[in-house]
């Protein structure tokens, strides 16, 4: 449901004259098959329910900003990219990324729907996608990954877009170390995370809605640090961090009015392994 959530806010954006991104194919064929039910967790009579209207300029923002990091990644010669929980993620289908396999590595309900969905609506790939069907909370992905064609040996742009706020902090730091132990030199990883009481933030949203209540029971701690510190922690080098706010700005958006709260910041964070961890 969060997936199917994300991508109609995609889907919204994608039809905009001055989307942030383009035009999202995989995002609008997924919201043309989403149901009424399903649709009235964030769009009640025409109108967005407030957590829907509080996270669509967001999500908008947040696939301009890692549509940057990876454009930028293959510029500099990386040519493979692997979306850690990639949910419904549009990339392969809107982004043309020279010389690059991008790996989605997601569950197999939500890897298979993404196929259904790409299949049924015949769109085509602008970069060369290979799924990966793998839990990335239990054990074993590295493995699929690697049979899937992955190459440890090549630097690599990691993707953490939407998921590290659903994983608990030991769970956090094992994934970390595993991608960090399959990154060669030169690799990258961005992602984004909330500092601060998201719970509390999500409350004052919508303290009724059931795509809000939804979220809240999937919430997790999250890295037990801020980003900077725990990529540092982690022997990445941060080379950019930016919050919501001023990103926001920078594209002469206006910040959402929760990115902005008290004692509450969401991050991006972008970080380059420069040596072979210790194995």
């Amino acid at each position: 449901m969060t997936a199917l959530l994300i991508a109609a806010l995609r889907a919204s954006e994608s039809t905009r004259p001055d989307s942030l991104f383009g035009s999202d194919p995989l995002a609008e064929a997924v919201d043309d098959e989403i149901d009424t039910e399903t649709a009235q967790l964030w769009v009640r009579d025409g109108t967005p329910t407030p957590i829907a209207a509080a996270l669509r300029d967001y999500v908008a923002m947040r696939t301009r900003w890692f549509d940057g990091y990876l454009a930028r990644a293959a510029a500099e010669g990386i040519g493979q990219v692997v979306l850690l929980g990639a949910g419904l993620d549009g990339r392969p289908y809107r982004l043309t990324l020279p010389g690059v396999t991008v790996f989605a590595v997601d569950t197999a309900g939500v890897t298979d729907y993404r196929r259904s969905v790409v299949e049924r609506h015949g769109l085509p790939e602008r970069s060369p996608v290979r799924s990966v069907v793998s839990d990335l909370a239990g054990e074993g992905w590295e493995e699929v990954l690697l049979a899937a064609g992955f190459d440890r040996a090549a630097p690599t742009a990691w993707l953490a877009e939407g998921l590290l706020f659903y994983l608990p902090a030991a769970d956090c730091s094992v994934l970390i170390r595993a991608v960090t132990d399959l990154s060669a030199p030169g690799s990258r990883i961005a992602l984004e995370y909330p500092h601060g009481d998201m719970a509390a933030v999500l409350e004052e949203l919508d303290s009724g809605g059931i795509a809000r209540q939804l979220i809240g029971e999937l919430l997790e701690s999250g890295p037990p640090s801020a980003p900077a510190a725990w990529l540092t922690d982690n022997e990445w080098s941060v080379e950019m961090t930016d919050d919501v706010a001023g990103w926001a700005r920078a594209l002469d958006r206006t910040p959402p009015a929760w990115s902005t709260a008290r004692g509450f910041t969401w991050w991006f964070a972008a970080a380059r392994l420069e040596h072979y961890p210790d194995r």
